[in-house]
């Protein structure tokens, strides 16, 4: 005959088991799942096409914060100053500037000025394969520098006279843009930010 304490032991026993059996088959389980520091991170990185278009790519990276900021084109710049926008359809660029600045526009030529600084640009036809170094020298320039001072594209930058001239290439259309050295420091900054916005709006 089972005494009082040998009925009570029974169930304590069973509990123990089925507990036992519960944590075994918890522990493989979560063995089977990643850890939560092993799953992989991305970040959106941008480089200039050299074309003023940004391409973004997406690729993994480590635990440290990747450099994510974009060359400025003339759209995001120019809405953010609230600037106004030339663009020549007929060569394929444009360029943004504050809006007391005045545009004088040619066929080939466009000028924007204000009372005491100005950014001239004159849009060339070229020959295929024309670099901005061979396009500065056609156009009587002999020294100067190679230089993304113009919204990160490679162009021929060159001391004239008083003026900063930088020689851009795109495709069979060469633009020749022209600023003055001798500028108020706010003029200067105006003109720094008018040169991030210049941009090409199609392949030639």
């Amino acid at each position: 005959m089972k005494t009082d304490q040998q009925i009570f032991l029974i169930p304590v026993i069973i509990l123990i088991i089925l507990l036992a059996a519960l944590g075994s088959l918890y522990y493989y389980a979560s063995g089977s799942t990643p850890a939560s520091n092993q799953s992989a991170a991305t970040t959106t990185t941008s480089m200039s096409t050299g074309t003023g278009a940004n391409v973004y790519q997406t690729s993994p990276v480590s635990n440290q914060t990747a450099n994510t900021v974009p060359i400025s084109n003339q759209g995001v710049l120019a809405e953010r100053l609230g600037w106004k926008t030339f663009t020549d359809t007929a060569y394929s660029y444009a360029l943004s500037y504050p809006p007391e600045w005045q545009l004088l526009g040619g066929s080939t030529l466009a000028s924007i000025s204000d009372a005491s600084a100005s950014v001239s640009i004159q849009s060339f036809p070229l020959t295929p394969n024309t670099t901005p170094s061979l396009f500065a020298a056609e156009n009587g320039v002999t020294s100067g520098s190679e230089s993304t001072a113009v919204n990160a594209y490679d162009s021929f930058e060159s001391i004239q006279g008083a003026n900063t001239v930088y020689f851009i290439v795109n495709g069979a259309v060469g633009y020749e843009i022209t600023i003055p050295n001798n500028t108020t420091a706010a003029d200067a900054a105006v003109i720094r930010a008018m040169l991030l916005t210049f941009t090409t709006t199609a392949q030639r």
